[in-house]
């Protein structure tokens, strides 16, 4: 049986994240703007629920009773802790929330699962690392 993975957020992140997933796994993404989710009907193989992820029945509709990950990537911090948490509430998948503000990435580190959240991803410093090859690689 396919692992099954919720993708909430449609936007440019989780479009990708939904894109490399559903090669492998069964995958559901979920967005609050219809537009979104009706191009990714015809581009992916996914499921799609157009609904506020942030609320107990879009969740329920997406499937997180069967789901073995929640994967939030909107734009919105609280909001992809809030899905993480609540999906811990409703059922118990890992949960992956996509943060920009390293606030939220310190206290997660300081007790890890923190917020309903197994793990928590920040691009600014894997970017900043990455950098820093690219120079010291080149003086």
């Amino acid at each position: 049986m396919a692992m099954k993975v919720i993708v909430v957020g449609a936007g440019r992140v989780g479009r990708r994240v939904a894109e490399h997933l559903s090669k492998r796994y069964d995958v559901t993404v979920v967005d609050i703007r219809g537009e979104l989710i009706e191009e990714l009907q015809y581009f992916l193989d996914v499921l799609t629920v157009e609904g506020d992820a942030t609320l107990p029945e879009t969740l329920e509709g997406a499937g997180v009773e069967e789901a073995d990950y929640i994967i939030a990537t909107t734009n919105n911090d609280n909001v992809n802790i809030i899905v993480c948490s609540l999906a811990k509430t409703l059922s118990n998948p890992k949960t992956i929330a996509r943060v920009k503000n390293m606030d939220y990435l310190h206290v997660w580190g300081r007790g890890r699962e923190a917020l309903g959240v197994d793990l928590m991803v920040c691009a600014a410093p894997l970017v900043a690392r990455s950098i820093m090859n690219v120079v010291d690689h080149r003086s």
